[in-house]
């Protein structure tokens, strides 16, 4: 382990900084753009945040389903390819949010953006990291799902103070069309799809014999739906990110609903966001210390207890405990999503298991549903914070009931 902490020069380090560049454009426009723009929207179109919530919730759910699609296109295509175009259309599916004249060609411009995030950083960027590393996969998964919690912490305040000197048109075009500048070109210049590709090996170094890529057997449909726990990971993962993606969809307008200014309650998203990202890490750092199973019972469990702070006497004090709590602790499901997925399949089966699995990940969609209806009928979040605890309890059951490791589980299924 030594030997791997002291190659700093390793390539894939290099590409697990840019797959977070892509997530922070991409994957974070998606998730907390809408922190800025969902009060605008309301004005200048009669929007109501149940409109919204549900045009977020298909685009989620456009982004989830093309998991499955894009997994099978890395098995194929290119991953630089597929990279750099997402990365034009993402950038231009920005720029569309600001322009979309009804809620009908809103929802398409924030499901372009949704599958763009997946193809430009997300399933196609995890994908990437497995390619390239194996002993520090934890860590490297932790570094490339960073961006998306830095983008809630600095391109929603960049997108408020834009809108003080701007409509939100102009907004929406100088924040998409920087972001195709930014990324299109380093995308294209520097996205390698194999460590072969670069003369080296996962990691850097050769294989020592510690690492296990999976079974020999194929990784077909037929083993992985016979196989408990695929479908018990992407269960438990596809509960936690609904509660995730619902909390942070609508983060800023819950502060504001409970007296903060605009500044503040965008502060208090930001805090949360910025502990979310140290979260990414922090989980993956964890996961390579203490093993993926153990490490994703403690964090359905660190989940459930950070939400439960939402339901103390709202004040300075608790609203900051819970951004920087429910912050660090939700930061960690992307991060232990694939971690867990490559531990229990194996390198080498990675993407055909993670292919499998995300086919439940389309529940988050119902996040951002559950949020804005939850406000619409009962004016408060409570009730949609009510049933994301009851989910997180299923998760942690759901990961608790897998054999230890996991990976026997799968053996058997592909005798």
């Amino acid at each position: 382990m030594n030997d791997l902490l002291k190659n700093t020069q390793f390539y894939g380090w290099k590409l697990s900084w840019l797959i977070c560049l892509a997530n922070f454009c991409l994957q974070g426009s998606g998730i907390y753009l809408m922190n800025a723009f969902m009060e605008p929207l309301c004005d200048t179109h009669g929007w109501s945040r149940g409109d919204l919530g549900l045009a977020m919730g298909i685009g989620s759910l456009c982004g989830t389903v093309s998991m499955s699609l894009l997994s099978t296109a890395a098995l194929y295509c290119s991953l630089s390819r597929i990279i750099v175009i997402a990365a034009v259309v993402g950038s231009l599916s920005i720029v569309s949010l600001g322009f979309a004249p009804n809620i009908s060609l809103f929802t398409l411009a924030f499901s372009s953006l949704w599958v763009a995030g997946q193809a430009c950083g997300g399933v196609i960027g995890k994908a990437l990291m497995s390619n390239w590393f194996e002993r520090c996969r934890g860590r490297a998964f932790g570094i490339a799902n960073l961006g998306t919690s830095l983008s809630g912490a600095i391109l929603p305040f960049v997108a408020l103070l834009l809108l003080e000197f701007f409509s939100l048109e102009m907004t929406a075009a100088i924040m998409g069309l920087t972001i195709f500048f930014l990324l299109t070109p380093l995308c294209l210049l520097f996205v390698v799809d194999k460590p072969a590709d670069k003369n080296t090996f996962p990691d850097g170094l050769p294989p020592d014999g510690t690492t296990d890529t999976g079974p020999a057997a194929p990784c077909t449909w037929k083993a992985l739906v016979h196989c408990p726990s695929a479908c018990k990971i992407g269960l438990a993962f596809g509960l936690g990110l609904m509660m995730s993606a619902g909390v942070v969809g609508q983060l800023k307008p819950r502060f504001s609903d409970l007296g903060f200014s605009d500044a503040g309650a965008m502060s208090l998203m930001v805090l949360t966001a910025a502990f979310a990202a140290a979260g990414k890490y922090f989980w993956g750092w964890t996961s390579d210390k203490l093993g993926p199973l153990r490490t994703a019972k403690l964090l359905f469990a660190a989940n459930i207890l950070g939400l439960a702070i939402a339901f103390l006497p709202q004040n300075v004090v608790t609203c900051l405990l819970f951004a920087t709590c429910c912050g660090l602790f939700l930061g960690g499901f992307w991060t232990m999503y694939p971690a867990f997925v490559a531990a229990v399949f194996g390198r080498n089966n990675f993407t055909s298991a993670y292919r499998f699995t995300s086919l439940f990940i389309p529940l988050k969609s119902l996040g951002y549903v559950l949020m804005g209806f939850s406000f619409d009928f009962f004016r408060t979040y409570d009730a949609a914070y009510m049933f994301f605890m009851l989910m997180l309890l299923l998760g942690y059951v759901l990961i608790a009931s897998i054999p230890a490791g996991g990976r026997q589980d799968f053996r058997a299924s592909c005798l």
